[in-house]
């Protein structure tokens, strides 16, 4: 049920790996750093004698930051492109802050998350990504080891073999069927990407109801006692949690613009937990006014677009 839906049974038991870390409120700005010529970094908060970025919304970043953006895209592909507010970092600056190695392996990731249709070597030892470049007459040459992967059924090659039985995959869908699994739209595989769950078709392109009500009335339950006094009247209860469910219903028709300031704001009561990268904070958190999500700076302003 998209974004929404799957926060309702967020783990209890998330880590706290200090990534985004709110010890520092975005508000207390020394009065004296203009003075001194030191900046502000918008993600960490430090104060740094020089910025390393300037993104087109106006958030500086100091080089550390500036780096794991790009460090970060190598591992996940939600933080590729790095970008802050909707607006994408210029590579250039890469070629700034990252060493050779790094520099490659950026390079490689880019060819990888921009690929339309991607192909993963078949060797089980391997499964390494085979770049656009590598494929000729329905066949992908591994970079790696040198093994080559048939495009249409995504095995191994097959000389005068039409389709081999490929047991490991259709043991994985027999699983699939009985869990009640469902094949991407676009890619026939069990991926990452938003469809239907009922149809297996493109979120929000078939006749399905968009929510379970019980569920939708959960989350607003969840918003109205973390945002409303306990002791306060049964009206203002019932008019506060009517507002909340017509508002996550508009979020599901009309989305969030999660890279506009406007949409987050401060919070230090309730959960303090990031629902991106499913971890704690100590102090304080942001919150999205029209889904409710609650997110650390970091991931408000690089995983969330």
């Amino acid at each position: 049920m998209g974004d929404l839906m799957g926060r309702v049974a967020l783990s209890d038991k998330a880590s706290n790996n200090g990534e985004g870390s709110s010890l520092i409120h975005p508000s207390r700005a020394s009065s004296g750093m203009r003075d001194s010529g030191m900046r502000e970094c918008a993600s960490c908060f430090t104060k740094v004698d020089s910025i390393m970025f300037k993104g087109l919304c106006g958030h500086e970043f100091c080089r550390d930051c500036t780096r794991q953006m790009f460090l970060g895209a190598i591992k996940d592909e939600e933080l590729y492109p790095p970008h802050c507010c909707g607006n994408v970092v210029p590579p250039g600056v890469a070629l700034r802050i990252l060493n050779y190695e790094e520099l490659r392996r950026f390079s490689e990731r880019a060819l990888e998350w921009t690929a339309k249709d991607r192909l993963y070597c078949a060797e089980p030892t391997c499964s390494k990504f085979i770049p656009p470049f590598a494929v000729q007459h329905e066949h992908g040459t591994c970079p790696e080891c040198h093994r080559q992967t048939h495009v249409l059924c995504r095995s191994l090659a097959h000389p005068r073999v039409d389709y081999p039985m490929d047991e490991p995959l259709h043991a994985v869908l027999e699983m699939a069927e009985a869990e009640n699994w469902k094949r991407c739209f676009y890619c026939r595989t069990i991926c990452g990407r938003e469809f239907c769950y009922v149809r297996g078709l493109v979120w929000k392109s078939c006749q399905c109801p968009l929510w379970y009500e019980n569920r939708l009335e959960e989350v607003a339950i969840r918003a109205v006692d973390e945002e409303v006094p306990a002791n306060a009247d049964i009206h203002v209860r019932q008019n506060a949690l009517h507002r909340t469910v017509e508002g996550l219903r508009h979020h599901e028709d009309n989305g969030c613009d999660h890279h506009r300031n406007s949409q987050w704001v401060w919070r230090n009561t309730g959960r303090l937990q990031c629902e991106v990268a499913n971890h704690y904070l100590p102090e304080y958190i942001f919150m999205c006014t029209g889904c409710r999500m609650r997110a650390c700076n970091r991931c408000r302003r690089h995983r969330l677009r």
